[in-house]
Parts: C-alpha cells; sequence; structure tokens
C-alpha cells in the first residue's frame, strides 16, 4: 500500500512539475505577444512543407514553436504553454538534446524507429536531425498520422493545466 501511495506521489509531482514549467512558458508567450516580440515564421508559399528554423535559446525556440502551432494548428496560447511545458522537461527545447541513458533525441526525446524516421526526414530535407524546423516537420508528419491525429485538438484548448496533462497522456504516453 505504501508503494502506491509512493508512486501517487510522484505522478502528482511530476504533473506538477509540468504545470509549473507550462505556466513559465505561457507568461512568456504572453509578454512577448503583448510586447509584439511574437513574429509567424511562415515559409513562402511553394509547396514544399519544410520548415525553414534553426536553433537558438529556449526562449527563441518557445517563441518559433509557438508561432509555428499557431499557423499549423491556431493554437492557443495555453495550450502552446502546456505543450511547451512537457517539451521543457523533455528537452529545453533544444534539439540537440540527447538522453544519456537512453538515447531519446530531441525535442520530444524520440527513441526506436520513431527516432530513425526523424534521422530519414532530415536526410531528405539534407538537414542533420538536430534542426528545430526538421524536428517541428517530423512532429507534424507524426501529428497528421492516423496514429496522432486526435492530438491535434490539443492545440485548440484554452486551459494551459488540460492541455499539459493531454500532451503527457495522449502524445507523450504513446511513444
Amino acid at each position: 500500500m505504501q508503494v502506491l501511495s509512493f508512486e501517487y506521489k510522484k505522478k502528482k509531482w511530476k504533473l506538477i512539475a509540468y504545470i509549473v514549467g507550462g505556466a513559465i512558458l505561457l507568461i512568456i508567450l504572453l509578454i512577448a505577444a503583448l510586447t509584439g516580440q511574437l513574429q509567424e515564421n511562415s515559409c513562402d508559399n511553394s509547396t514544399t512543407t519544410e520548415t525553414q528554423l534553426d536553433s537558438k535559446s529556449m526562449t527563441e525556440n518557445a517563441k518559433n514553436i509557438y508561432a509555428h502551432w499557431k499557423q499549423k494548428y491556431g493554437a492557443t496560447p495555453q495550450a502552446a504553454a502546456g505543450i511547451l511545458g512537457v517539451l521543457q522537461l523533455e528537452s529545453r527545447l533544444d534539439p540537440k538534446s540527447i538522453n544519456s541513458s537512453s538515447g531519446a533525441t530531441g525535442l520530444a526525446q524520440w527513441l526506436g524507429g520513431r527516432k530513425d524516421k526523424l534521422e530519414d526526414l532530415a536526410h531528405k530535407e539534407n538537414k542533420s536531425a538536430t534542426n528545430l524546423g526538421v524536428q517541428l516537420d517530423y512532429l507534424d508528419q507524426e501529428l497528421n498520422s492516423s496514429y496522432y491525429a486526435s492530438n491535434k485538438q490539443i492545440f485548440k484548448y484554452t486551459d494551459v493545466h488540460k492541455a499539459t496533462k493531454a500532451w503527457l497522456m495522449d502524445y507523450e504516453g504513446m511513444s
């Protein structure tokens, strides 16, 4: 019984950490939006789906990722903050992040076949698998697959806590 209690407390603190991270990113995004620092990063109108973003600081990556999601999915600031909070804890929003114990890579800490598919896409785009744009393109591919398609609804959430939990349980839980 004591083991179950410990596991519950551990999950509770992990969720709290994700929520706090999401709230911090929401504040950053709201300040950026209010001060006019948040810009749309759209590609030209060609038929390519290649996202042209290079990795920068965590704050700049957060802004660029949010702009990408807003353009692609109409993401609300609350949903983006919740999802970014999860990704911040996973990778510190660093597409070059590698988990030393598992070898998980990138923003969403991809492993196995998913990591192989990310590397295949990078090769196809003639870029590194650690490129922010490549990783966003790969995430888009996953979200457009039948397996993850329902997760796109998370981008419409207007509650940071619900978006955080949904991303954790639905997208991250499927990896």
